[in-house]
């Protein structure tokens, strides 16, 4: 059942006026690219039924490039296919739930206060009149709906018998036995229904003509099953086959310029065809005498071979009116008629809607003002702010199909309403110095085409030298090159805070051989912060309100690609604390590629700062932001799979979240439910690297908060002959390093937070909030206080890492002015990265790219002195520790700590096995307050898991490594288009 989409309720931002082609398409690929559903298409009624009517371009380029049809029947199709395919289209993306049919739109009006366009609708089967309001209208009406009668020929309103334009074709009226006058053969749908008509012996046709036509034959055939099966199940045939069929027709253009050889040569060839298939009475009257292409040439359904039959006449004689019974030719014969068809083409100048925009001025007022319709790119008009146009003027071919021109045009007009859909923009308007300058350089084009050697509805009216309003003078390669991406120095644009702002496209530079650096329609891309195996991160900028953010670049062909699914996990965390937002992800050309916020350094740039040792006040309160992250994760039926120091990134500073612990980078992020049972996945033997669950990632959190504590860990630096040997040699150390020792001389309170989580089941649900009640009470013993004052604040006496010298000075401090490693040091930091572990081996062997944030040199190197309070001024000095751990040293050293606990036990520790366990029976343990029950406080003595092989094998989620990374400023970005792929494969977005 079809159903109207509701007016009454919340407005649409969108409104589409028309669901044919240009509205289906515009609705399509706002709900899939723009990820947009408050959208409105309003639907008269259907067009362009008249007998025999179909397509003159293939049937495989009057499809989308994204909804290709491997069945069509025949090379050229018909109107009932035509209507089946877009039928199937419109029901399959649910775009009945969006339309209002039936409905006419009377007036579109900009109100400037708003920034809103308030319309005015009419039900034209009630006569109810509505209004509503919407961001942005798109007018994708076409340009073959306001039908053209004669301007100089009365009387239409005298004939008494049935009259119609073929564009409404009258279903009820019976032509057997009458006499029918078709008024014209000006465009290919007369030329349709001519021969359809005239297969009845008993029906007279005459067809009253001006001047004649260029005709080309017809050339259809049947597709044989074989190719529609290879065109459905073969990759790439389908496509590769519509790429040849656009350019054998895009070649077709250098007809349309003047004198050229190649348009002689269709002359004469056309001239062949149409004498040798009309009655030899006919061959001087039949060949006209103006260029092919100055009116579309016409692809002949049996019109010629019609001419033939007894039943047929042309009559090539002005008619000078039109009276009761029929018409009166110029020579004042009468000539009786019981039907009359007109098939005289149509009018490119809209009728029946009023738009006015700013000011009040009208858009009939505005072409009267430029002496006829002008439009930029066939698109936008000046003074009609968020108001586009799909087959606007001069955007139309002669030669081709016009889907390719409505697909290019919608995916420009994606990238210009974007800004207004994500809320970041009020209104958009092209200025009316780009919309000149745009319309010059069509007219001058235009004067070396043979478009303005004829008379046609190309040329919008009758007058003389009226100029073509219709064709784009070029060929579909250049119009799709010229819109490929805005030139926003042509638009001003009003942004959410009410500013005026014009965008300006960045100048190239120099050695910069490709286009300006924009992507994702208004982000440019800057200097390059990190790279790796799996893509590049470039500093962006957002063109409409000028904040920076992080530009990560995927090739589309990577063994392992990522950035789609990390994209994926990101909208699934939308809105949470901790949790960076996206603003675009896409393809540009053969890259994936994600904008999404820039932060601030990661925990281990900080934790370079700060002598490798961070506080144990600093890693508790770090500690329960991590959790809460984790947790935040897992409660999204995700596990995150990376935990390590890089992927963990403070706040910009000078913000409000400049100590907000963020995580980033979900490239390897993982359901662990069922997606359709909600099922805990199940544990598997030897899939511990695709298997895992939360408890791993809340292991290798311990790991990482030891690693905080020490500086390093017992399994890194271990060497083997092979990878598997050395993973093999990292499990076995860490399932022998108890964890006594690994937690030795720090707080009981971490150990108990490793032996927890190594005895969680595999779909046991972790108790979040008694991890977190840990690190409370450790900073409690430690008379400490969660603050939010880390070690990093307390660098440079106090004014924290981020000085007046800003972070990039600070960074360059740390790696410049003779602050360098030493080639000894270099020697000694390579081999501890290449054989620490705290990356897990990746299945491609690769080393994903760093977070968007700051990208260190090298971590072992010698800190500036500013950068430590109270250090010395000499050279080369060995780094102390941070201010905060000089402070908050750890609870004793080893010898002291033994001493204490022969002194007095803590109920935590076990002294019979030394290792940290807990006794169900110990009253003491037993009494720790906590405002909860605690998970580890039970009278079953339950055998816990056996720890995974993941973790016997190290190769589970904590499990990572901080990598070096070149920090190249001036490296260019992967180039964002590929224009030839494009146009090969006749992809217009």
């Amino acid at each position: 059942m079809i159903r109207n989409a509701p007016l009454d309720n919340d407005a649409p931002r969108v409104v589409i006026i028309g669901a044919g082609i240009a509205g289906i398409t515009m609705a399509i690929n706002l709900r899939y690219k723009l990820q947009h559903n408050n959208f409105v298409v309003s639907q008269l009624h259907i067009l362009h039924v008249c007998p025999g009517c179909g397509s003159d371009v293939p049937g495989h380029w009057y499809s989308l490039s994204t909804e290709p049809n491997p069945y069509w029947e025949n090379y050229f199709i018909t109107q009932p296919e035509i209507r089946a395919y877009w039928e199937d289209i419109f029901q399959t993306h649910d775009l009945a739930s969006r339309t209002v049919f039936n409905t006419r739109v009377k007036l579109v009006e900009w109100d400037a206060d708003n920034s809103l366009h308030s319309l005015s609708l009419e039900d034209v089967v009630s006569g109810q009149t509505m209004q509503t309001q919407a961001e942005a209208v798109i007018r994708a009406i076409g340009p073959f709906k306001t039908i053209m009668f004669p301007p100089n020929l009365p009387g239409r309103e005298k004939f008494t018998g049935p009259l119609w334009h073929s564009l409404h074709w009258r279903h009820d009226v019976d032509l057997k036995g009458k006499v029918v006058g078709v008024v014209g053969v000006k465009a290919l749908f007369r030329a349709q229904f001519l021969p359809i008509i005239a297969a009845e012996p008993t029906t007279r046709v005459i067809n009253f003509c001006r001047s004649p036509q260029w005709f080309r034959i017809k050339g259809n055939y049947r597709y044989p099953e074989w190719l529609k099966w290879a065109f459905a199940y073969v990759p790439f045939l389908m496509s590769a086959y519509r790429s040849f069929i656009m350019i054998k027709h895009d070649i077709s253009w250098n007809m349309y310029s003047s004198n050229s050889l190649f348009s002689a040569a269709v002359k004469k060839t056309l001239t062949s065809y149409i004498r040798q298939t009309v009655p030899a009475k006919l061959y001087d009257k039949m060949v006209p005498t103006y260029p092919p292409g100055c009116k579309r040439i016409i692809v002949d359904h049996n019109y010629l071979a019609a001419l033939h039959q007894p039943n047929v006449d042309l009559n090539w004689t002005a008619i000078q009116e039109i009276v009761e019974d029929g018409v009166v030719l110029k020579t004042g014969d009468r000539v009786p008629l019981d039907v009359i068809i007109f098939g005289t083409g149509f009018s490119l100048v809209e009728q029946g809607i009023t738009y006015r925009g700013m000011g009040g001025l009208t858009l009939k007022q505005y072409f009267e003002s430029e002496g006829g319709a002008t439009c930029y790119y066939g698109t936008l008009f000046p003074g009609f702010p968020n108001m586009f146009t799909i087959g606007g003027p001069n955007s139309g071919t002669g030669h081709a199909s016009l889907l390719f021109t409505i697909e290019t045009q919608v995916s420009y007009i994606l990238k210009l309403m974007k800004p207004i859909v994500d809320g970041e923009a009020k209104s958009l308007e092209v200025t009316r110095k780009a919309t000149t300058s745009y319309n010059t350089w069509i007219t001058k084009r235009l004067k070396n085409t043979i478009f303005l050697d004829c008379f046609s509805y190309y040329r919008g009216d009758s007058r003389e030298g009226a100029r073509n309003v219709a064709t784009f003078p070029g060929m579909l390669a250049l119009y799709w090159w010229m819109m490929r991406k805005p030139r926003w120095d042509d638009f001003k644009v009003v942004v959410v805070s009410s500013a005026p702002h014009t965008f300006h496209t960045p100048l190239m530079s120099s050695n910069n051989s490709g286009a300006a650096n924009i992507v994702g329609v208004h982000y440019r891309v800057g200097k390059k912060i990190g790279e790796g195996s799996f893509g590049v991160i470039f500093e962006g900028t957002n063109l409409l309100n000028s904040t920076t953010v992080a530009i990560k670049f995927e090739p589309r062909k990577a063994e392992a690609p990522q950035l789609r699914d990390e994209c994926r996990s990101y909208r699934i965390l939308a809105g949470c604390p901790g949790i960076p937002q996206i603003y675009h992800f896409g393809q540009e050309g053969l890259h994936n590629i994600l904008v999404i916020d820039l932060l601030g350094p990661s925990l281990e740039d900080l934790f370079d700062m700060c002598g490798r040792k961070f506080s144990i006040k600093t890693v508790s309160m770090a500690a329960r932001q991590m959790l809460s992250r984790v947790q935040t994760i897992h409660e999204k039926n995700l596990i995150y799979r990376d935990i390590k120091p890089d992927n963990f990134l403070i706040g910009r500073p000078g913000t409000k979240a400049a100590n907000l612990i963020h995580v980033v980078d979900f490239g390897m992020a993982k359901q662990y439910r069922d997606p359709r049972t909600k099922q805990h996945i199940p544990y598997r033997e030897r899939k511990s690297l695709s298997e895992q669950s939360r408890r791993d990632d809340l292991e290798a959190l311990g790991h990482v908060f030891m690693y905080f504590l020490r500086g390093s860990l017992p399994w890194q630096g271990l060497k083997a002959a092979t990878n598997k040997q050395k993973y093999e040699k990292i499990g076995e150390k860490k399932q022998t390093t108890p964890i006594k020792d690994l937690c030795e001389g720090y707080p009981e309170e971490f150990g108990i937070y490793l032996n927890y989580v190594r005895k969680l089941g595999f779909e046991e649900t972790p108790d979040y909030d008694f991890l977190r009640e840990l690190f409370t009470k450790v900073m409690k013993n430690n008379n400490d206080v969660d603050d939010g004052v880390f070690d990093w604040n307390l660098l440079n006496g106090g004014k924290g890492w981020d000085t007046s010298q800003g972070q990039a000075q600070v960074l360059a401090q740390m790696q410049n002015a003779g602050l360098a490693p030493t080639p000894q040091d270099r020697r000694k930091d390579l081999e501890r990265r290449r054989d620490a572990d705290w990356r897990r081996a990746s299945q491609t062997g690769g080393v994903n790219p760093p977070s968007p944030a700051l990208v260190r040199q090298g971590s072992k190197r010698r800190v500036p002195n500013a950068l430590v309070p109270g250090a010395g001024n000499t050279t080369g000095a060995g780094t102390p520790l941070s201010a905060a751990a000089q402070i908050n040293v750890p609870i004793s050293t080893p010898q002291n700590r033994s001493n204490q606990v022969s002194a007095q036990q803590h109920p935590y520790a076990n002294p019979a096995t030394g290792d940290y366990a807990w006794d169900a029976g110990d009253e003491p343990y037993g009494s720790q307050t906590y405002g909860r029950a605690s998970p580890m406080v039970s009278t079953v003595g339950a055998v816990p898991p056996a720890i995974s092989t993941v973790r016997a094998h190290g190769n589970e989620a904590g499990v990572s490594r901080a990598e070096d990374y070149r920090q190249q400023q001036d490296d260019d970005p992967p180039q964002p288009k590929s224009s030839i792929w494009r146009i090969l494969t006749c992809r217009c977005g």
